[in-house]
């Protein structure tokens, strides 16, 4: 049987991602005041506004959120393993398996790792910028995903 590489990667809190997420935020907020609408409908509209962006943190960003990612092993052949932050185990073996889309955008400055498990058909995205990880986890899991192959390619 041929051993597949893999790598695992755990992931920790971003200060990037605060610009990524406050900066259009607080500038888009900014942008209402100068629309000619009166300020009850400028303040509800800011709200909107914050409780989108809070919402799209919650679901793009790994956290120590319940449901939140906290670690990753990806193998070569695009097959990925998801630990959440509220389930117990961190064995290899034991997390969350999906498969790796081609719709992943593999960035210099970011990732969108995009998936889907085996038992849906909705696809989902994970945010991930290079301060999360080391910078080799961050090397070689940008390798995998350029490089991997699906199972059914590597026959």
């Amino acid at each position: 049987m041929k051993r597949v590489p893999r790598l695992h990667v755990v992931l920790r809190r971003s200060r990037q991602a605060v610009g990524w997420f406050a900066t259009p935020a607080v500038a888009t907020a900014l942008l209402l005041w100068t629309l000619p609408w009166p300020w009850w409908l400028l303040f509800i509209a800011d709200l909107a506004l914050a409780a989108w962006a809070c919402w799209m943190w919650r679901r793009l960003m790994p956290e120590g959120l319940p449901g939140g990612v906290e670690a990753l092993t990806l193998s070569a052949d695009r097959q990925l393993r998801l630990y959440f932050a509220d389930d117990a185990t961190d064995d290899p073996e034991e997390g969350f398996p999906a498969q790796v889309l081609d719709d992943t955008c593999l960035g210099d400055a970011f990732l969108t790792l995009v998936w889907r498990s085996e038992t849906s058909k909705r696809s989902r995205t994970l945010f991930l910028l290079p301060d999360m990880m080391t910078a080799n986890d961050w090397r070689c899991l940008r390798v995998l995903l350029r490089n991997g192959r699906a199972t059914a390619e590597t026959t």
